[in-house]
This record gives C-alpha cells, sequence and structure tokens, in this order.
C-alpha cells in the first residue's frame, strides 16, 4: 500500500516522511489558504442574543 496526502490541491506528501515534513507542509498550505481567504471581521453589536454549544437559546 502507497499513501500520498494532497493539501488544497497544490502540495503533495508521500506517507514514507518524517513528521516534521507534514508539519511544514501543513503550514505553508495554511499561510497560502489564509492569504487568499482572510477572516471575516464581525462589526456592529456583539451583544446580541446567542445560543450555547447545546443548541439552548
Amino acid at each position: 500500500m502507497f499513501l500520498f496526502f494532497v493539501l488544497d490541491r497544490k502540495f503533495g506528501i508521500s506517507g514514507a516522511q518524517p513528521d516534521e515534513v507534514f508539519d511544514q507542509t501543513l503550514e505553508k498550505a495554511w499561510a497560502e489558504f489564509a492569504k487568499k481567504n482572510p477572516t471575516l471581521d464581525l462589526a456592529g453589536n456583539a451583544d446580541g442574543e446567542s445560543c450555547e454549544v447545546d443548541g439552548n437559546c
């Protein structure tokens, strides 16, 4: 069996790599993704109603 991982359709890692290679590749893929997909900044009043994790609103 041969494992091959593809991240964000750009980065490939064969399964027979040290953990550090996976870490470095994940960090690089995330950095590129974050550059192209900035976080959403919420504006306005953040004191509105909200729900708890279990669904209680």
